[in-house]
Formats: C-alpha cells, sequence, structure tokens
C-alpha cells in the first residue's frame, strides 16, 4: 500500500534531523536513504559515544535502498534506538528492526508481506532471472526479521503467504518486533456546560 504524493511533494525528501533524532517520514528510496545516511554519518562525526534516534513513519519502498540504510545502521559505532510511529510498512520495517532498541507509539501499526515488483518487462528468459532474485531478496528479508524478532522463519513465511501481515503495536511487543510500547499518556475531558 502506497500513499500517493504530487509530483511537487516528491521534489521535497522528508528527512531531517534534529539534534540527535533524524526523522524519516518518506518512501524509501534513493534519495531518502542517501540522506538518512549522510545525517548519520554527520551525527556520529560529532560523537560515537551518545545514542542516535531514528523515528520512522513510512510506506515502504526499494528492497535495495532499504538494506543499504540497514547495513548502515547495524555498522553504527553508535547505539541506534528507532520509534515506530503511524505506518511502518514493508522496507521501512526491515529499517525500522535495524535498531538496537525499537519502540513503537500505541497506535502504529506495522506491515510486512513478501517482495513485489511493479511493471517488469523483459524477454521470457528475463522472467525466470527476475524471479531467482526476488526469491533470494525475499528469503533475506524473511532472515532479517527472524534474527531480529526471535520467530522462526517457517513461521514468518506462512504468515505472509497468503498475503498481507498487519501487525499492531501490542503484537509487535509480543511478537519480539518491538521492545517496547510507548503509551499515550495525555487525557481529554469533556467541558462541562455552565448553567
Amino acid at each position: 500500500m502506497k500513499r500517493r504524493m504530487s509530483s511537487e511533494d516528491r521534489d521535497r525528501v522528508i528527512v531531517f534531523r534534529e539534534g540527535r533524532v533524524i526523522y524519516f517520514f518518506d518512501e524509501v528510496d534513493e534519495d531518502s536513504v542517501c540522506e538518512c545516511i549522510r545525517l548519520l554519518d554527520k551525527i556520529e562525526t560529532e560523537s560515537n559515544k551518545k545514542d542516535i534516534t531514528i523515528v520512522i513513519s513510512s510506506c515502504g519502498g526499494c528492497c535495495y535502498d532499504g538494506l543499504a540504510l540497514y547495513d548502515r545502521i547495524r555498522q553504527s559505532e553508535c547505539n541506534i534506538l528507532t520509534t515506530g510511529t503511524g505506518l511502518v510498512a514493508s522496507m521501512a520495517l526491515i529499517i525500522y528492526l535495524a535498531g538496537d532498541d525499537r519502540t513503537l507509539t500505541e497506535n502504529a501499526r506495522l506491515l510486512n508481506h513478501q517482495v513485489s515488483i511493479e511493471d517488469f518487462r523483459g524477454r521470457a528468459v528475463d522472467f525466470k532471472i527476475e524471479e531467482k532474485e526476488i526469491n533470494l531478496l525475499n528469503d533475506t528479508l524473511v532472515d532479517i526479521i527472524s534474527e531480529r524478532t526471535g520467530q522462526s522463519v517457517k513461521k514468518l513465511k506462512s504468515e505472509t503467504l497468503p498475503g498481507d501481515k498487519w501487525i499492531s503495536s501490542e503484537e509487535a511487543v509480543q511478537n519480539g518486533y518491538a521492545d517496547e510500547l510507548v503509551k499515550n499518556t495525555r487525557t481529554y475531558r469533556k467541558k462541562r456546560k455552565s448553567t
């Protein structure tokens, strides 16, 4: 599932930094990943002893770009904290799982699914080559999820075989996707009418 962006919106990358916090609120693509890696490098040069937080809300995107960011996060000298909020789907889920400590906001939703391709064009022989690559890529992603959550590869594959696997924040904590659920603490009171 993808949020549709206008061409005007696509011209700006929605990845930015405040202090030692990076906000990743964009599709996972070459531009957003490049910006996130640039920001990680910059923050690490300032201090490689303090934690870095990455707040993620993304509909996902390109597997190869996402894996580049996953690898960069896992190679970091700093402790990386990831916080999922809103929608953390597809490759954004893999990036989220790269964190050393992972939290989710109360109403966040995770989405896991098998690798998909769009608009493939090529010769008949290329379809077999493409199928092999997709299967290898899918196995890589399932292995990452298994390693980071403690769930079995068999279980993870069976969950996504019928289609999309939606995961609530509570389920995410129970199944090893998140370490902690950040509950909403603010309460709202109805204003009383004065008589």
